[in-house]
């Protein structure tokens, strides 16, 4: 359970950091078909 505390803060300080820049969150997790996962995408568009 401690990794998923930790996991929702990190996701939730991300939010944080777009949104006080004036940004849209572009914030994803990705899972592959046998299950394997990546916890946090951001997507960084180039200005």
């Amino acid at each position: 359970m401690g990794g998923a505390i930790f996991e929702n803060l990190v996701v939730a300080e991300m939010f944080k950091i777009y949104i006080h820049r004036g940004e849209e969150p572009a914030l994803y997790y990705w899972r592959t078909a046998t299950d394997s996962e990546v916890d946090l995408v951001s997507v960084v568009l180039p200005n």
